[in-house]
């Protein structure tokens, strides 16, 4: 067996300087080989909500409305990035009766509105959770990183 080339206190600083590269912390995962120990929360949570509002006919109104939110928060130590999609679309039409005659009703429209938008965004989010061993329960937390 041959002695090493390099003194045990260069082998402390190579690994110092290593992680002085990557930012003065560890920053893989589980996926380069090394088994993550941390007590903060890893994962990816999402969400999505399609909801189909009140909608109707009238004589005297139209109306509709239906809206799509998806968000997705991935988390990696308690530390990650929310990024939602919001798409909305409504409809509304009010009419009054002007005149009548021969049984039948004549109406003009007296206000109407249609909104049809979407929007995109993507935040830093930290997520904590709390679980109750007692009750068998957990509770999700998603924020803003704190300063």
């Amino acid at each position: 067996m041959q002695k090493p080339t390099i003194t045990h206190e260069a082998v402390i600083k190579l690994g110092q300087d290593w992680v002085d590269a990557m930012g003065g912390r560890f920053q893989g995962d589980e996926g380069c080989g090394c088994e993550v120990r941390h007590s903060q929360w890893s994962g990816r949570i999402h969400y999505a909500s399609q909801s189909a509002g009140d909608q109707g006919h009238n004589d005297l109104q139209d109306w509709s409305s239906r809206a799509l939110i998806t968000v997705t928060v991935m988390v990696s130590n308690g530390v990650g990035t929310y990024r939602g999609h919001v798409e909305k679309k409504s409809h509304y039409e009010n009419r009054q009766a002007v005149a009548a005659g021969g049984g039948k009703v004549i109406f003009r429209k007296e206000s109407s509105d249609d909104l049809d938008g979407s929007g995109d965004g993507t935040f830093p989010a930290t997520v904590e959770v709390q679980i109750d061993e007692a009750r068998g329960s957990y509770n999700i937390s998603v924020g803003e990183p704190r300063a």
